[in-house]
């Protein structure tokens, strides 16, 4: 394979969540409410993760880090696999469209593939995390449909 092919490959898998969070922004523009939420959870998946990292100790397949207490020095939940599940599920739950949600799954993928060859996490890791945060995108955008349309109920009165 070519080498501009794979380093272009493995740059889009390291930097997935980038290319994804500008693609919902773009999504949700015109949807003000969930934009801002969305870009709020976006940064409590970060601590999240880590916090889940921390609790887990399921070290990741090859040691990037030495220190034990620092949350990267763990691979389980993987962070990538998370945040691309809950940036795709996020945005087909408050806007879809089959044409991003196809961008959206080959960009997660590729970043699966990149994350598990270039041996930062199991297969497991990589599951739960896809799993984990489709769980968490779903469970937040049905709070906020609930808190939106209970306040636009409010609002009515």
């Amino acid at each position: 394979m070519e080498k501009w092919f794979v380093e272009l490959f493995d740059f889009l898998g390291r930097n997935s969540s980038y290319l994804l969070v500008i693609i919902a922004v773009f999504r949700m523009i015109s949807r003000v409410k969930y934009l801002i939420s969305f870009l709020a959870l976006c940064l409590i998946n970060v601590n999240l993760v880590k916090c889940l990292k921390i609790w887990i100790r399921d070290p990741r397949p090859a040691k990037m880090i030495e220190d034990p207490t620092n949350p990267e020095y763990y691979g389980m939940p993987s962070g990538h696999a998370y945040h691309n599940a809950f940036i795709t599920v996020f945005l087909w739950m408050v806007n879809p469209s089959w044409v991003v949600l196809y961008v959206c799954v080959v960009v997660g993928s590729v970043s699966l593939i990149e994350r598990y060859k270039q041996n930062r996490h199991t297969v497991s890791q990589l599951f739960a995390g896809t799993i984990g945060g489709a769980l968490f995108a779903c469970a937040s955008v049905l709070v906020l449909r609930h808190y939106f349309e209970k306040s636009a109920a409010h609002s009515n009165l």
